[in-house]
């Protein structure tokens, strides 16, 4: 039988839990869905993960619960029609739940979210939930990724309850272990996820997330996918542009690299551009490992600046804030020292593209680019103070013009352009 169904499980510092969850797996499922259990920094029992018998066990570096859960679920959205989340505090009970999570998702198709009686909170909070391929397909995310840990179960509920797409299923019951139901001790794991740091912390990303109206945008996405139309909301995505814009332009990329490739999120749009050599420039050490294993590129694990030397780089709870420039509104979680190189200095002479993504660092970069060299610049920018000191769109675009680079287009991350990836070529003489 061909499973439809993932269920992605993040955890940490609790393989006791995924055997406990395992074999009530074994006893209930019906073949329709597979186990990913995705180990969240915690190398130090990774073997005592894989000793329980889970067919497929991955690690990744610590990034918290909701990165975990939106790599991986990005990563097999389009190999399975469903992609569920449990905690590693959650076991099945019902046998056939797996059939009965899938019937209901049809039922819901093209979009719609579906959840079981987790004998905690049963109809109030969807705190295991399984959902249609589609709503990550289609957001690029299961859950706000700018959350840590806290508030998603709210957020699937609302988004399932305004598309009128949500069911639940009292008689499926995925029972939650948790402490505050009185079935698990409060160990670290539960301190450090649900103490009143964090629960601020995804509180006020939330809030945030509501008042910027990504809430409405992303219902709206859905419901034009539920209808069979294309949501414009005046955004665009730069791996989805660049490829159109240098076709139409005639540009040949004979090599590329990215600084800031943080978790190689964008490599296969990289290649799509070049038959050439890939770079991927990355500071934070165990990123630019887990970049490594990512067979035909070269990873250079620094950051990029004007002069070489060391410096140290700013890590935020979601790792793709982190930049040598303090940020200026997001917490700063830990300091490390890191190598800083000229980016002339480290990409092959063939490598003619430079995708940047550096969070305020785009000038230093530049300056230490070999300009010469290049023939397409693809630079994040901010139009709004996100890093103290660093400079701002309109800043990045008079240096670049001064430079002779032409910004020919941009592409906004969001309705109001505060983030912007601009693409620069040569002027013509």
């Amino acid at each position: 039988m061909t499973a439809r169904l993932l269920v992605i499980v993040p955890t940490r510092g609790r393989p006791h839990n995924i055997s406990r969850l395992w074999k009530a797996w074994q006893r209930t499922a019906t073949g329709c869905a597979d186990l990913l259990v995705a180990v969240d920094g915690d190398p130090a029992n990774l073997n005592d993960y894989i000793a329980t018998g889970v067919p497929r066990v991955v690690y990744t570096p610590w990034q918290g619960m909701i990165a975990t859960l939106n790599q991986w679920a990005h990563e097999n959205a389009d190999r399975y029609e469903a992609l569920a989340f449990w905690g590693d505090d959650h076991v099945p009970r019902t046998a056939g739940w797996d059939r009965a999570l899938l019937y209901a998702l049809d039922d819901l198709a093209p979009v719609g979210f579906v959840y079981g009686n987790d004998l905690h909170r049963g109809p109030d909070l969807p705190t295991a939930v399984a959902m249609t391929s589609t709503v990550v397909q289609t957001l690029g995310y299961m859950a706000p990724p700018d959350l840590g840990h806290l508030l998603c179960d709210r957020w699937w509920l609302t988004v399932g309850r305004r598309l009128g797409r949500i069911t639940y299923l009292p008689d499926v019951v995925i029972e939650h272990m948790h402490y505050a139901a009185g079935k698990a001790i409060k160990d670290d794991g539960y301190r450090t996820v649900n103490s009143r740091t964090q629960y601020r912390q995804d509180k006020e990303a939330y809030r945030q997330y509501v008042d910027r109206g990504h809430l409405r945008r992303d219902v709206e996405r859905l419901r034009a996918t539920v209808e069979g139309r294309v949501f414009d909301d005046g955004t665009r995505q730069w791996t989805k542009e660049l490829p159109r814009l240098l076709g139409e332009r005639g540009i040949t990329v004979t090599g590329v690299v990215q600084v800031g490739a943080h978790r190689g999120e964008e490599v296969e749009t990289l290649r799509r551009i070049t038959s050439g050599p890939v770079v991927l420039v990355e500071p934070i050490p165990e990123l630019a490992a887990a970049l490594r294993a990512i067979p035909d590129v070269t990873v250079v694990e620094a950051a990029c600046g004007v002069a070489a030397g060391r410096r140290l780089f700013n890590i935020t709870e979601n790792t793709k804030y982190a930049s040598l420039y303090r940020p200026a509104k997001k917490p700063v979680v830990r300091q490390v020292e890191v190598r800083v190189v000229r980016l002339a200095d480290v990409i092959p002479p063939e490598v003619n593209a430079a995708v940047l993504d550096v969070q305020g660092a785009e000038l230093d970069v530049l300056a230490g680019a070999p300009l010469d060299q290049l023939d397409v610049i693809v630079a994040e920018t901010h139009t709004k103070a996100m890093y103290t000191g660093a400079p701002l769109h309109h800043r990045v675009i008079s240096a670049m013009r001064r430079r002779g680079w032409q910004p020919v287009e941009e592409w906004w991350h969001d309705r109001k352009g505060k983030i912007r990836d601009v693409v620069f070529l040569r002027a013509a003489a």
